[in-house]
């Protein structure tokens, strides 16, 4: 037959054990949340950097456009002026051009 002691012995081992096991699962639980707020400030962080790698985009894109602009009215303004001189120049005859040559 088991004697008190024995049951006792058991009881407190059991006891410890029980405590063990919630003293790790504080300890793991802490961690949890430890690591759910790194996760949110890291979620966070993406976020920032995503929305202004938007916005480098975009401004990019802005200043794309106008030098794309810009571009194209100093193509005009070059036409206008080959345009101006041609018409200042005297017309040379085909022949003329080859003798040149």
């Amino acid at each position: 037959m088991v004697s008190l002691s024995q049951i006792e012995n058991v009881t407190d081992r059991i006891t410890e054990y029980i405590r063990s096991l919630q003293q790790e699962r504080d300890r793991l639980r802490a961690e949890l949340n430890d690591l759910r707020s790194k996760l949110s400030e890291k979620d966070l962080e993406r976020i920032r950097e995503s929305k202004e790698r938007e916005r480098v985009s975009e401004a990019l894109e802005r200043e794309k456009m106008s030098f794309q602009k810009e571009r194209s009215q100093l193509e005009t303004q070059v036409k206008s002026l080959c345009d101006k001189l041609g018409a200042l120049l005297p017309q040379q005859s085909p022949s003329a051009e080859i003798k040149k040559l």
